[in-house]
């Protein structure tokens, strides 16, 4: 039950590092550099012995506020509502530069809060293709009323 009083009294708890915790012992040193795959993990090139691939460079993308408040005044590119007030509403498609937690270029189609959230944000009725085109037609719309408004302009 409890420990025998006589002997040589107990050595204390010692604290131990999580390093010293972490450290390797010469058998599992061994069996890491075990040619046949003695390890655990998988044995992953160094980087300087991948093969050369093309570095794919970050995207500088494009941003207007003039151009977003100027859609906002724009009539909805899909059904032509102007009396709610339109958004400038970017495309959800990788082609147009969209990626993980960033919105693609400033290249809005002008759409109505009808219009935008079937096309865009929940689409659950249409196909992807079909919000895809729905999307490029409204934005064609918008950059059509655009031009004739006189809003955008080239500049040569």
């Amino acid at each position: 039950m409890y420990p025998p009083l006589v002997g040589p009294p107990a050595e204390p708890d010692r604290r131990v590092t999580w390093q010293q915790r972490n450290r390797r012992s010469p058998h599992q040193k061994a069996r890491a550099a075990d040619p046949r795959g003695g390890s655990r993990r998988p044995n992953y090139p160094m980087s300087s012995q991948l093969p050369n691939r093309p570095i794919i460079q970050k995207t500088d993308y494009f941003r207007d506020d003039a151009l977003m408040v100027a859609v906002r005044k724009f009539p909805c590119g899909h059904c032509g509502i102007t009396h709610e007030g339109t958004c400038g509403a970017h495309p959800n498609w990788s082609w147009a530069g969209k990626g993980k937690s960033i919105k693609a270029h400033d290249l809005p189609a002008a759409l109505c809060p009808h219009c935008h959230v079937p096309i865009l944000d929940q689409g659950k009725d249409l196909s992807r293709e079909e919000r895809e085109m729905m999307w490029l037609k409204a934005f064609y719309q918008t950059m059509l009323h655009g031009f004739r408004s006189g809003k955008f302009v080239v500049v040569k």
